[in-house]
């Protein structure tokens, strides 16, 4: 008898959620590509949900394409790359651009989870990065009231 092995599907699902603060998605949607450990790319759809987020989702075989990274980019924002994991079945990558006028720089904040028990480490993260925009702002937000007061 011949025995012939062949390779299991390794499903995977990577998807998520992009939001936008200071602007919205109206006019422009995000632009998301997801690359390939072989070089390859795939533009993901962007499904929009408001005039301020969209929704993404790529499903795929870990044997016939290895994910690299996800960029997202858009004319009012930074490009981002972000490491996809695999280790799990399923990564979930939101990302926040933030366009603060008064600050003249546009931020980003990224939160990753994978397989599942992230949602707390993801909650975590988002505060965390709040917090120093916050404070990031407040200093710029004084420095620039400083060198006004100098040059008065």
């Amino acid at each position: 008898a011949t025995v012939t092995l062949t390779s299991s599907a390794t499903a995977f699902t990577l998807s998520g959620i992009i939001q936008s603060s200071g602007f919205n998605f109206s006019e422009e949607l995000p632009v998301i590509e997801l690359y390939f450990t072989d070089g390859s790319k795939e533009t993901l759809n962007a499904e929009q949900i408001s005039v301020s987020s969209v929704r993404y989702r790529w499903d795929g075989d870990l044997n016939q394409q290895l994910p690299d990274y996800l960029r997202v980019s858009h004319s009012l924002g930074s490009t981002i790359d972000t490491d996809v994991v695999t280790a799990y079945a399923t990564q979930t990558i939101n990302i926040t651009l933030i366009n603060n006028d008064n600050a003249g720089t546009t931020t980003v904040v990224v939160s990753s989870s994978g397989g599942g028990g992230g949602a707390m480490a993801e909650i975590l993260l988002v505060l965390l990065s709040v917090l120093m925009l916050t404070s990031v702002y407040s200093t710029d937000r004084r420095a620039s009231v400083l060198n006004r007061e100098r040059t008065d």
